[in-house]
C-alpha cells in the first residue's frame, strides 16, 4: 500500500499558494490568540522555505519589521487592516 501524505505535508503544499496562505493567515488572526497566528505564520514560512525554531510568543521579535516585511514580500503577501 502506498503511504499517504501527512496532514502537515498537505497543509504546507497548499500554503505555497499566496491566496491560500493569505486565507489561512486571516483565519488564524480571527482566533484572537497570538500563538495561533504565530503558528500559522510559521507554517506559511516553512512551506516557502523559511525556518523558525519555535513559535512561542517570546519569538515575536522574529516577526517585527524589517523581518516581517521581508518575509511577506517573499511570500507575495501583505497585511491589510480590516474593521471589525
Amino acid at each position: 500500500m502506498k503511504p499517504t501524505k501527512s496532514y502537515q505535508e498537505s497543509l504546507l503544499a497548499s500554503l505555497r499558494d499566496p491566496q491560500e496562505a493569505a486565507e489561512y493567515l486571516n483565519a488564524a488572526l480571527e482566533e484572537s490568540d497570538e500563538r495561533v497566528f504565530l503558528l500559522a505564520l510559521n507554517n506559511v514560512a516553512q512551506a516557502n522555505g523559511f525556518s523558525f525554531d519555535t513559535v512561542e510568543p517570546a519569538t515575536a521579535a522574529l516577526f517585527q519589521p524589517p523581518n516581517l516585511n521581508a518575509l511577506l514580500n517573499t511570500l507575495h503577501l501583505r497585511f491589510a487592516p480590516v474593521a471589525k
